[in-house]
C-alpha cells in the first residue's frame, strides 16, 4: 500500500503542447530539447500528433527539470 499525503501543492504545468510541437518540428535527426515544467505524459499528445502528421520519429524521457525530447529519424 502506498503512503497517503496532504497538502502537496501540483506541479505547475507551463508549456503547452503546441510550444512542444512546435519545437520538435524544428528538430533535426540526433538534436533533443529538455521541456521544462511538464510531466512525461503531458508530452505524449504533443509527439503523437507530430508524428502522425510530419513521419519524423521522437523519442522522450523524463529528466529531473522536465522532459527531454529527441528526434531520431
Amino acid at each position: 500500500m502506498f503512503k497517503i499525503d496532504n497538502n502537496i501543492p501540483m506541479p505547475v504545468v507551463s508549456v503547452k503542447s503546441h510550444n512542444i510541437y512546435e519545437t520538435a518540428d524544428k528538430l533535426e535527426e540526433g538534436q533533443s530539447f529538455l521541456a521544462t515544467g511538464i510531466l512525461l505524459n503531458s508530452s505524449t499528445y504533443a509527439i503523437c500528433k507530430l508524428i502522425k502528421k510530419t513521419g519524423k520519429k521522437f523519442t522522450k524521457r523524463s529528466e529531473k527539470d522536465g522532459v527531454r525530447i529527441w528526434r531520431i529519424e
